[in-house]
């Protein structure tokens, strides 16, 4: 409006000064929308998370018992083959100390996991043997203290094999005592 010349201002004047009037007001309007988009997000940005409700002393003892049948599985499925003594190698040795020959040895090792691993999914009766094996490592369980969700090593010693009859053998084998597959790094806490 100032930069127009007195006709123009006349002419143009109460049309332009509607519209301009009309505009700061939608500003203004717009501006507030803004502060109070603002002040939301604001409160959104300091909110506490919500409490998470974690898992009870049973729960965190099933899970464990759980991981703890999958580690026998997995001693079962290798120990035929020297695998697992070759795991649990490395498992305490650095790597610089290991030495697993050469090249066509290291091949044959990785043809000897890839097979196993097959069979091990060929297995069509999997979770209802880890869910037994699971019982009954929870059977045998100790516990320090009644708020504890890792047994004493030593109460879970026993590897339970179960074939495809459900005939249960039982073999001495501490894999938690002993950390077989890093288990003390995996189980609940």
């Amino acid at each position: 409006m100032e930069s127009m010349s007195g006709l123009a201002k006349v002419l143009k004047g109460r049309a332009a000064s509607g519209e301009l009037n009309e505009l700061a007001t939608q500003l203004t309007d717009a501006q507030q929308v803004e502060q109070d988009l603002l002040l939301e997000l604001d409160g959104i940005q300091h909110r506490k998370p919500p409490d998470t409700a974690g898992l009870g002393i049973a729960d965190k003892r099933s899970i464990n018992f759980m991981i703890m049948a999958f580690a026998q599985q997995l001693y079962l499925q290798f120990r035929d083959e020297r695998l697992v003594s070759l795991v649990k190698e490395s498992g305490d040795k650095s790597v610089g100390a290991i030495n697993y020959g050469n090249k066509d040895d290291c091949d044959t090792l990785l043809a000897l996991i890839v097979k196993q691993c097959d069979s091990m999914e060929k297995i069509t009766d999997f979770a209802d043997v880890l869910q037994r094996r699971s019982g009954l490592i929870a059977e045998h369980a100790v516990f320090k203290d009644d708020d504890d969700v890792i047994p004493i090593a030593g109460t879970v010693a026993t590897v339970f094999a179960i074939n495809a009859n459900g005939v249960i053998s039982e073999k001495d084998v501490n894999l938690l005592g002993e950390n077989f597959w890093g288990l003390s790094n995996v189980l609940s806490r």
